[in-house]
């Protein structure tokens, strides 16, 4: 009677194919989730850049349109007061 006893799983050539197999798709996927997640990062990001660039150009043209205000208020001011001491 022959009795042939085989090498375990784990010591064989096509198990650590399998694991090296595998753990190269986890490393794949968990790289690409990773720059997915950064892509929706950026976009958020250049989203909320976009829209506070818009707050603050419509913050300096509201600036602008009381500045103009304030001029032409202070040139009928200074009008005045030279036509008073003129007059």
């Amino acid at each position: 009677m022959t009795i042939i006893i085989s090498s375990p799983f784990w010591a064989t050539w096509w198990f650590w194919t399998i694991i090296a197999v595998v753990l190269a798709i986890a490393v794949r996927l968990f790289i690409r989730q990773r720059i997915d997640s950064a892509r929706r990062e950026q976009v958020i990001l250049e989203m909320k850049v976009r829209d506070r660039t818009k707050e603050i150009q419509k913050k300096n043209e509201k600036i602008e349109a009381q500045k103009v205000k304030i001029e032409a208020e202070r040139n009928k001011v200074v009008e005045q007061e030279t036509r008073k001491t003129g007059s």
